[in-house]
C-alpha cells in the first residue's frame, strides 16, 4: 500500500461486496483488483499500514440491507476522514444511536478494539488526497468587501438605534413638559363651528387668535352624533342650530402607576370629541323667538336647548351663550327671556353665558378652548396633595390635633380652612370619619361619598 492510501475495516462479510460498489461509484475504481482484502483474520498490524494511513472501523451501523443507508454511512466516514489532521495513524469506531443518525468518536490507535473488530476484513482502496485550494485574488477581494458591507450595516443599524433612542427621549421631554401657559394646549384642540355660522366674525376672530399657538378651527366635520342610552342617531345640521363644539387631538395618555404621560405612536393618535357644546343666540334670533306675532316664530331658547340635550343625552354641558341683546330686547319681552334663562339653568343644568357682541363673543370661545386644552393637565394636578410633597413651601404645622387636622383637609382641592374647621367639628378625627363611611357602605345607603356634605360652615369660622 501506498502512503496515500485510505483502509477501511468491514466488520460484516456481507459488507465487502456492497464496499467494492460504493467505492466504483464514488471513487472511480474500474475493477475489483482496486478494492482488494488485504486481511480475513481482522484488521492489519501497525506495522503492515503505511505512515499516513487512515483506518475506519464500521460497527453495527445498518439495520437492513439498504444499499441507501450503507452508502450514507460510507460518506460520513469519508467526511470524518477529511476533517482528521495531525497524526499518522487515526481509528475510528461507529456506535448504534437514533433511527435516524450514527455517531463516531476518534480512537488513539487501532490495538484497542474489542473483539467484534478482530472479525472484520481490510480493504485497500486507492484514493488520491484533496488538496486545499488557496483562494484566487477574486475570492479575497469578494470577502473583504463582504466584511466591509458588514460592518457598514452595524454602523448603521447602530446609528439609526441611537437616534430612535434619542428620539424618544425627546418625545418623552415634550410629553411630560410642564404647561406655563394655558394657551399651549390649544396644539391640540380643534374648533368647529356650524356652517350657519358663516356669516358671522366669531369663527375668523377665533381662528386668528388660535393659530398663534397652532389651534386649529374648521366646520363640524363629522355632524352625526349617537345618544348614549336611546342609540338614536341626529345629523346635528338638521337642528338648525349656532353649535360650536371640540375635538382633542390624543397624541398620549397618562400612565397612572407611573404618574407620567407616554407618548402614542403616530399610527395610534387620534381625534375625539369633547362633551361641551355651546348654542349661540344674537339678539335678533332672541328678539324673533319672543316675538308671538310672528305667523312661524323662531325657535325659542328652551326649544334650542331641548333639541341638543334629546341628541346628545345628560352627560354633555351645554353652554347657552347670548349676545347683542340688550339693545334688542327690553320691557317685558326681556323679563321674559330672563325668567326662561333662569328656568333652563335650573331644569337642564345650563350653562350661560352673555357677551357684549360677536368678538366678545369670541374671546370668550377662545378662553374656553384654553381651558378645556388644559382641562387633563389640572385634574392631574388636583390629584397630587400638596401637603405629601417633600420640601413644599405650603406645609403648615398646627397648634393642635384639632388645628393640624383642620389645616389638612384645607390642603384638599376645593376645601377651604373654614370648611375643614365644619367637618372638624361634626366628625373630630379622622378614625371617626373612616368608620362612619364604613357604617354607609355597610348598610347600602349610598351615603358615603355624600356623608362630609352636611357639615355646616359658619360665616364667623
Amino acid at each position: 500500500m501506498s502512503k496515500d492510501d485510505e483502509v477501511i475495516v468491514i466488520s460484516d462479510d456481507s459488507d465487502v461486496e456492497r464496499t467494492r460498489r460504493y467505492m466504483k461509484a464514488n471513487y472511480a475504481v474500474d475493477s475489483d483488483s482496486d478494492v482488494q482484502v488485504l486481511s480475513d483474520s481482522g484488521p492489519p498490524a501497525s506495522s503492515s499500514l503505511p505512515p499516513s494511513s487512515q483506518v475506519y472501523d464500521i460497527d453495527d451501523v445498518l439495520d437492513d440491507d439498504s444499499d441507501h443507508e450503507f452508502l450514507g454511512a460510507m460518506a460520513i466516514l469519508s467526511q470524518a476522514s477529511s476533517k482528521s489532521k495531525g497524526s499518522s495513524r487515526s481509528a475510528f469506531r461507529s456506535s448504534q444511536g437514533s433511527s435516524s443518525s450514527t455517531s463516531l468518536k476518534r480512537k488513539s490507535s487501532y490495538s484497542s478494539h474489542d473483539s467484534e473488530s478482530d472479525e472484520g476484513q481490510t480493504i485497500q482502496v486507492k484514493r488520491p488526497v484533496a488538496k486545499r485550494q488557496k483562494k484566487t485574488e477574486a475570492a479575497k477581494e469578494a470577502e473583504k468587501l463582504r466584511k466591509a458591507e458588514e460592518r457598514e450595516r452595524k454602523k448603521a443599524e447602530t446609528a439609526a438605534r441611537k437616534a430612535a433612542e434619542k428620539e424618544a427621549k425627546k418625545t418623552d421631554k415634550v410629553a411630560n413638559r410642564l404647561v406655563a401657559k394655558k394657551d399651549e394646549t390649544l396644539c391640540e384642540m380643534i374648533v368647529e363651528f356650524s356652517s350657519n355660522l358663516r356669516d358671522t366674525q366669531i369663527p375668523s376672530i377665533v381662528e386668528a387668535q388660535a393659530d398663534k399657538y397652532d389651534g386649529k378651527v374648521q366646520e363640524i366635520s363629522d355632524p352625526f352624533v349617537i345618544h348614549p342610552l336611546t342609540k338614536v342617531r341626529t345629523n346635528l345640521n338638521s337642528l338648525g342650530l349656532k353649535l360650536v363644539r371640540w375635538k382633542r387631538h390624543v397624541s398620549k395618555h397618562f400612565d397612572e402607576e407611573r404618574r407620567i404621560w407616554i407618548p402614542l405612536p403616530l399610527e395610534e393618535q387620534y381625534d375625539r370629541t369633547e362633551s361641551t357644546y355651546i348654542i349661540i343666540m344674537s339678539g335678533q334670533d332672541i328678539r324673533a323667538s319672543l316675538d308671538r306675532r310672528r305667523i312661524t316664530p323662531a325657535p325659542s331658547a328652551t326649544e334650542q336647548v331641548m333639541k341638543l340635550r334629546n341628541a346628545l343625552g345628560a352627560k354633555h354641558h351645554i353652554h347657552l351663550m347670548t349676545y347683542g341683546w340688550f339693545g334688542e330686547v327690553s320691557g317685558e319681552l326681556r323679563d321674559r327671556f330672563e325668567s326662561e334663562l333662569v328656568a333652563l339653568q335650573v331644569k337642564q343644568d345650563l350653562f350661560l353665558e352673555e357677551t357684549r357682541d360677536e368678538a366678545d363673543a369670541a374671546h370668550w370661545i377662545y378662553q374656553m378652548s384654553c381651558d378645556l386644552g388644559n382641562k387633563p393637565n389640572k385634574l392631574i394636578g388636583r390629584s397630587h396633595l400638596p401637603f405629601l410633597a417633600a420640601g413644599s413651601d405650603s406645609i403648615k404645622s398646627g397648634k393642635s390635633h384639632t388645628d393640624t387636622l383642620t389645616k389638612m383637609f384645607a390642603q384638599l382641592p376645593r376645601i377651604t380652612e373654614e370648611a375643614g374647621k365644619a367637618i372638624v367639628k361634626d366628625w373630630g378625627t379622622l378614625n371617626n370619619i373612616m368608620e362612619g363611611y364604613e357604617k354607609e357602605e355597610l348598610n347600602r345607603t349610598g351615603k358615603g361619598p355624600l356623608m362630609l356634605q352636611e357639615a355646616v360652615v359658619s360665616a364667623h369660622g
